[in-house]
C-alpha cells in the first residue's frame, strides 16, 4: 500500500545502514513499530469495508432472488462476528 511505500520503507532503509548507533537504532525501531500498528489499523478498516461491501452484495442478491431469509441471517452473523473481532483487536492494541 501507499502507507508502506511512503512511510515504512524509508524507515527500513535507515535501519539497514550499518553506521546507525544503538540509541538511534532503538528510536527508529520504535518509529517502525508504531508505523506498523497504523498499517494494521488501515488493514482492519480496509477489510471491514470489504466485508460490508460483500454483505451488501449478498443482501441485494438475496432480495432480488426472493430468498432473503437465509442470506439475511448469514449477513447478520458475519456482521456480528466482524464487529466482535474488530472490537477485540482495538481493545488488545490499547494494552
Amino acid at each position: 500500500t501507499a502507507w508502506t511505500v511512503l512511510a515504512i520503507f524509508s524507515v527500513n532503509q535507515r535501519l539497514r545502514k550499518a553506521d546507525v548507533d544503538p540509541a538511534e537504532f532503538r528510536r527508529l525501531l520504535t518509529v517502525w513499530m508504531r508505523l506498523n500498528v497504523v498499517r494494521f489499523l488501515f488493514w482492519v478498516v480496509e477489510w471491514a469495508f470489504a466485508q460490508k461491501l460483500g454483505a451488501t452484495v449478498a443482501m441485494v442478491l438475496g432480495v432480488r432472488s426472493r430468498r432473503l431469509g437465509r442470506q439475511a441471517l448469514a449477513v447478520a452473523a458475519i456482521d456480528a462476528f466482524s464487529a466482535a473481532v474488530v472490537a477485540k483487536m482495538l481493545v488488545d492494541s490499547k494494552g
